[in-house]
């Protein structure tokens, strides 16, 4: 099927909300009552503000002013008898405050503005609650336990491929006045901007550093200046000290700034007077020139190569210069040189150290944890440990352990590597915060927020246990002003509320008074529907949650892969759900889960739609309503994918009963499919965020391609469906290339093994890897050496129990390859490992499943997100090595694989598809040769935990005898 072109992404000038949150926070607020209650006290008459609080820099004024204009909003009108007044009290810590209510005025007491800041909106809120013009008597004393809570601005620039913008660099406003009074009213009182040391950093060490340095430092002194009249303060966020490229100037004139190799860059070593400098110097001199910063929020570990401390060894293992030093001691050298630079500039600026290791079983995570807690446990005093509060967590979903990554809303945390890092970081004196997602996360990121409030209530519970005082509360998404970041706000302060139900229903009753009860019924429900997102990372990066109802379906096999959720790399995603299954689940297991899901989901936002009945005239009301109904229309899309592909295997393997009727279930998804989109194209005409990823920098779907969408599935239903129907009527076997019941291209065979004692591997042609490959991590793309001598080869049997496979690699001959590819190419001084590699593709739509063979005949393991991970070699899965033998010649073995182990996916007797793959790597990535059985097929870019794998690197294995 040909699809036409997809439209053109949405100019940025076209981006409606950047202007709605430009916009006054408090529109009017038609009252449901207006008479008191007993007990209450009216403010009907009037209101007059006394501030009495001396602030001499001025910054209570934007707090005032966002009191009068909600008393404005709300018709009370200024200059009553009734007053409200500020004033200097002690209180317990910073932004404590005291609210005295009386029947003839209040007062907001507290010891410092931003405890005076909070009050104010706290007394807001109160009012919101009552309904109507009213406030109850009594006093209330609040504090914050989460005393550090930065997020972000929505529509900033990341600093990352393609656009590689700079807020610094550009006129553009992130931050104006009503878009920071909507942020400081929910509790933020930090935002994070990406920085680097080349660009702000000052040093003598490094005089190349700065090259537009006074630009970016006006900017930023504007930005801190605006920012501070909000109670909120910058925070810079780095990843740092980052490792150096291997042509630096810096480290040839300085080489003890140089570690150990980084692929195609050199580590940082901390461990020198000159380093010591380095990091004080580009601290120091930042702080200095940007008076007023929070802090800085850095990466010290995982997301890019920094230190040494990235390979989680000891340093003398790797050490070129002999230093030993375990991955503590570099990060508590890196960590205190960076403290005292900032310290000299400003010692209440803070310094948090983030360790971002998800264990999300792509590749970034070590298998052993032990040396990540002894950084935890060894944090310099005076710097903040930050984790992922997610990070390698773990819930049972349909009676199974599911693996987290991070960055979730459905699965609450913390994991147990959070807690006990942050058990031991706070042992060593050590604050500690929380890496989370407050708004939403990669589960679905195409909304402004997922308005689950219960999720936050039992993460922040959890936090309230660990003593956590600090939390990043997104990533480039997740930071949208809305109920989400209130709930996160509120839940910061001391006391905790005591109950899950009555914090909803405080939460619900600010804007839906005395509506609250339903509205923290349907906010249970839409937790309880959400509680059933798939945990595995995959359904994250690549399934259809974010962006499902502008997937076209293809009733045709395509064969095409998925597009990452977070990028606008490709324009649309194929059909190998597959790649967002991967093997946390089965398909059937989503299927039931997405259903649940939809299910309680959908009761929440009638409940939602009925309430806004008695809500006309509130636009943000209908905002958060209509999110809720589009992210409905999200699961709902996600469940009709995975069952169309789902009938459309079974039916094209000959697996139902009935084809007509299952063509015609199909054709059911399509027709809902389109009335779907009808009403998301409403949604999103109605509301500019939907469809909006931040991290993307972009529309991931919007009206126009909603309508691309729909007129796909049109063209399914007049043209493909019939032309489907007409083969089924003619009898014959559907798409016979495709599911293998013809073999075409590609082909090996896979008789029947004979029993013990009549085998007769010797007497069958040999299958030959003639593709023959060397890559550098510095080209463009690998370069093809060319047919050699370097071929492996194989030969597959299979019997009722198992699938065999019996290779012979050549010994030899890999390192004279190299040298003849690139030529003067030093090859890396450090051991070689040569492995044969036996790829698998279980069931079609689904990734390969990597078997790798070394030399010694250990087995390992690898998938993205596997039934059995292990980043060791092991012999764990049920398969064994039958035979092993290796002379100056060759090296040989015969592998046994269970058909057990695949856990029916794979049927035996079915063809499958397979690539078998000999590799040779002299100890370090990016440097390879290799011989296939398949012809390469690199496709134009990596794609998170898939690399350059491609279904069209396979060929089929054929079942015969």
């Amino acid at each position: 099927m040909q699809l036409e072109p997809v439209p053109a992404q949405p100019p940025e000038s076209s981006w409606k909300f950047v202007e709605e949150l430009r916009q006054p926070r408090h529109q009017p607020r038609p009252w449901r009552r207006r008479q008191p209650r007993p007990g209450e006290i009216s403010l009907a008459a009037g209101v007059e503000i006394m501030p009495g609080f001396d602030d001499p820099d001025n910054c209570l004024e934007t707090a005032y002013a966002d009191l009068r204009a909600f008393l404005q909003a709300a018709a009370i009108p200024a200059g009553g008898g009734y007053r409200i007044a500020t004033g200097r009290a002690p209180t317990p810590c910073f932004e404590a405050y005291r609210l005295e209510i009386a029947a003839d005025g209040c007062r907001i007491l507290a010891a410092d503005a931003e405890g005076i800041r909070r009050g104010i909106y706290f007394l807001e809120d109160e009012i919101a609650r009552a309904g109507g013009p009213f406030l109850k008597p009594g006093v209330t004393e609040r504090r914050p336990a989460v005393k550090t809570r930065v997020s972000r601005c929505f529509f900033g620039p990341i600093k990352r491929p393609p656009k590689m913008r700079d807020e610094l660099m550009d006129e553009v406003d992130y931050y104006p006045d009503h878009y920071l009074a909507r942020l400081a009213y929910e509790g933020v009182n930090g935002l994070w901007l990406t920085v680097a040391f080349q660009d702000l950093a000052r040093t003598d060490l490094a005089p190349e550093y700065g090259a537009d340095r006074e630009r970016r430092l006006a900017k930023l002194r504007r930005t801190i200046r605006q920012c501070r009249r909000y109670g909120i303060k910058i925070y810079l966020f780095t990843i740092e000290p980052l490792a150096w490229s291997l042509d630096s100037p810096v480290l040839r004139r300085h080489p003890e700034l140089g570690g150990i190799r980084l692929n195609d860059r050199v580590a940082f070593c901390p461990f020198s007077d000159t380093a010591r400098r380095y990091l004080h110097d580009c601290l120091r001199s930042i702080f200095d020139d940007a008076p007023g910063l929070g802090g800085l929020i850095n990466i010290s570990l995982g997301e890019r190569g920094t230190t040494c401390a990235l390979r989680g060894v000891p340093c003398q293992t790797l050490c070129r210069r002999g230093i030993q030093a375990q991955p503590w001691e570099i990060l508590q050298e890196t960590m205190a040189a960076m403290l005292a630079g900032m310290h000299a500039a400003d010692p209440a600026a803070e310094l948090i150290c983030w360790l971002y290791v998800p264990g999300n079983s792509t590749g970034s995570a070590p298998a052993n944890f032990e040396w990540i807690k002894d950084i935890a446990g060894h944090i310099p005093p005076g710097v903040i440990f930050q984790y992922n509060f997610e990070s390698n967590g773990e819930k049972e979903q349909l009676g199974k352990p599911r693996h987290a990554g991070d960055y979730w809303l459905s699965y609450v945390g913390p994991s147990g590597i959070f807690e006990e890092c942050a058990a031991r970081a706070r042992a060593a004196g050590a604050r500690v915060a929380a890496k989370l997602q407050v708004a939403c996360s990669h589960e679905v990121a195409t909304v402004p927020y997922v308005p689950v409030p219960s999720s936050l209530y039992r993460k922040y519970a959890g936090m309230r246990r660990l003593d956590v005082s600090a939390v990043m509360m997104c990533w480039y998404f997740g930071n949208f002003p809305g109920i989400m970041n209130k709930a996160a706000g509120e839940l910061a302060f001391e006391p905790f509320p005591a109950s899950e139900r009555e914090f909803l229903r405080r939460l619900a009753a600010i804007n839906w008074a005395d509506r609250a009860d339903d509205a923290a019924r349907a906010y249970e429900l839409l937790w309880r529907g959400y509680e059933n997102y798939p945990v595995n990372c995959m359904m994250q990066y690549y399934g259809p949650m974010h962006d499902g109802p502008v997937w076209p379906l293809f009733l045709a096999p395509a064969d095409a892969p998925l597009a990452p959720t977070w990028l606008l790399k490709m324009d649309y995603s194929g059909d190998r759900i597959g790649e967002a299954i991967n093997y946390s689940h089965a398909l059937e297991e989503v299927l039931e889960l997405c259903g649940a899901m939809s299910r309680d989901w959908n009761r929440g936002v009638a409940i939602l739609k009925n309430l806004l009945r008695d809500f006309d005239g509130r636009p943000d009301r209908a905002r958060e309503v209509g999110i809720a109904e589009a992210l409905g229309i999200h699961f709902q899309s996600a469940s009709h994918i995975f069952r169309f592909y789902a009938h459309r295997e079974r039916l094209f393997h000959g697996e139902v009963r009935d084809p007509r009727a299952t063509l015609q279930a199909m054709r059911g998804i399509v027709e809902a499919e389109l009335a779907l989109d009808a009403r998301l194209l409403e949604l999103a005409e109605a509301d500019a965020t939907l469809g909006f990823h931040p991290e993307a920098e972009g529309y991931k779907y919007f009206p126009a391609k909603i309508r691309w969408r729909m007129r796909q599935l049109q063209n399914l239903l007049e043209v493909d469906f019939p032309r489907l129907a007409e083969q089924i009527r003619g009898g014959g076997p559907l798409f016979p290339e495709y599911t293998g019941k013809t073999i075409t291209g590609l082909a090996a065979a896979c008789p029947r093994r004979p029993a013990a004692g009549g085998d007769n591997w010797g007497k069958r042609p040999w299958e030959t890897n003639r593709h023959l490959t060397a890559q550098h991590m510095l080209t463009a793309s690998p370069a093809a050496a060319g047919p050699g001598e370097w071929q492996a080869a194989w030969q597959a049997a299979q019997d009722a129990d198992a699938l065999y496979f019996r290779a012979r690699c050549p010994a030899a001959g890999a390192a004279e390859i190299w040298r003849k590819t690139f030529p003067g190419q030093e090859i890396p001084a450090v051991n070689a490992t040569e492995t044969l590699a036996i790829e698998i593709e279980p069931r079609r739509l689904w990734p390969t499943e990597t078997f790798l063979i070394d030399r010694a005949g250990h087995v390992a393991y690898r998938a993205v997100s596997g039934r059995r991970q292990s980043g060791n070699w092991s012999q764990s899965g049920g398969w064994s090595i039958l035979e092993r033998a290796e002379d100056e010649n060759f090296w040989t073995f015969t592998f046994r694989l269970p058909w057990s182990f695949f856990e029916g996916m794979v049927v035996p007797g079915r063809p499958i598809r397979v690539n078998v793959i000999h590799r040779w790597e002299p100890g370090a990535a990016g440097i390879a040769v290799w011989s296939s059985w398949a012809p390469p097929a690199r496709p134009p870019f990596a794609r998170l935990g898939y690399g350059y794998a491609t279904p069209a690197e396979l060929g089929w294995l054929a079942a015969s005898g």
